[in-house]
């Protein structure tokens, strides 16, 4: 189902254009130029053409949840403070935030990925020393990656540990818990005017975590990539492409470190490749370019599948070829989906796939890169990257 998200203004026309000298007007002097950064190209597109596009974004969401309970929730949930409880309860029911037995549970859970990060994070200063490869670089290409992936997540951990440690009434959690509990009074004492059809559907709700919300809907939105990829460059600014292209934002995929428990990790990771998949297809995509990032697991390209199969059997009438873009090119990601399912490698940089049907096509482009290419071609991509 889709919902639009409409922004109207004033029309007028007027030429935007956007170029290395513009781009040097509002940097720094000892900024490298925007033409160092961006190439000699330019961006160039009317205004009138972007209020159009302003203007037909989509929700799209499945009936489970009504979309009044979602914006009005995510109203609250904008807030610093909230979303940091985002962050901190994702795993918990909306219903058992309110229950300090949660955040004792999810404060020995912090205290304890803090402990396996800081020797982690010992373990990779002695690897890099001794020149060994550590065990986690199956999702980093050098120490320097690793180190600072471990680096920011214990930061992260000791923000969560503070917050959940302070129970005093003046104290985060109890203010921002207080908040949420409100909310919720309001949902339970009148589930209609959230856009509930009956208080058990109400009830089902909050027994979901914000995790499992997530999974629930995803938003689709026409528009041009800024810049291209070719020949070995990035980020080199460009013209509008041919068609343009379908950037479908939605919760990234869940790292299999996070605490959601494997069942769940699946069943929320497919629950928003399903969303992605049916927004390219009810925006009439016939390509879906979706970015692998570095924690992608075996389980997670068998989800990616699974879902694929499953939701161009429900829509048979429509073809939508996907192009997954792997960070290393060839690595085990690759490697796994060449073994065990239809696959199309073109790392070669190529955008043809004119008759190839039923394929999965690798490449070791970036997907926004790759989809500028497609565009330009003809085609209408649909773009999924949460790099």
């Amino acid at each position: 189902m889709g919902l639009p998200a409409k922004v109207v203004g004033p029309k007028e026309s007027k030429r935007i254009v956007l170029n290395g000298n513009v781009i040097d007007q509002a940097s720094d002097e000892d900024c490298p130029t925007g033409q160092q950064l961006y190439g000699h190209g330019k961006f160039e597109i009317d205004l009138l053409e972007l209020q159009e596009l302003s203007e037909n974004g989509q929700v799209i969401h499945n009936k489970m949840v009504p979309s009044l309970f979602l914006k009005k929730m995510f109203e609250l949930f904008l807030n610093d403070d909230y979303s940091l409880l985002c962050y901190i309860f994702i795993n918990v029911p909306l219903s058992r935030l309110v229950n300090p037995t949660e955040w004792d549970a999810t404060l020995q859970s912090v205290e304890s990925s803090l402990v396996k990060y800081q020797i982690e994070l010992h373990e990779l200063y002695l690897l890099r020393q001794s020149s060994r490869s550590p065990a986690s670089m199956h999702r980093w290409g050098n120490f320097d990656d690793a180190i600072d992936d471990c680096l920011s997540r214990i930061a992260d951990l000791r923000t969560y540990k503070n917050h959940l440690s302070d129970r005093t009434e003046s104290g985060w959690l109890r203010t921002t818990i207080g908040g949420i509990s409100q909310f919720f009074s309001y949902v339970r004492s009148s589930p209609e005017s959230f856009g509930f059809d009956s208080y058990q559907q109400m009830a089902a709700t909050l027994q979901m975590s914000l995790a499992e919300l997530s999974a629930t809907f995803c938003f689709s939105q026409y528009g041009y990539s800024l810049v291209s990829g070719r020949h070995g460059k990035a980020n080199q600014l460009s013209l509008p492409s041919r068609n343009r292209i379908n950037f479908i934002q939605a919760a990234a995929i869940f790292d299999p470190e996070s605490d959601l428990q494997p069942s769940t990790l699946r069943t929320v990771n497919e629950g928003i490749l399903r969303n992605i998949m049916h927004a390219a297809m009810l925006s009439d995509s016939d390509h879906l370019c979706i970015t692998f990032t570095h924690y992608a697991t075996n389980e997670d390209c068998i989800s990616l599948v699974t879902v694929y199969k499953e939701v161009t059997r429900v829509m048979e009438s429509k073809t939508l070829k996907l192009w997954i873009s792997v960070p290393d090119g060839s690595g085990a990601i690759a490697t796994f989906l060449s073994e065990h399912f239809p696959t199309k490698d073109v790392t070669d940089g190529s955008s043809n796939c004119d008759g190839q049907t039923n394929v999965i096509f690798l490449h070791n482009r970036s997907s926004k890169f790759l989809s500028v290419e497609l565009a330009n071609s003809g085609h209408r991509p649909a773009l999924y990257a949460p790099d």
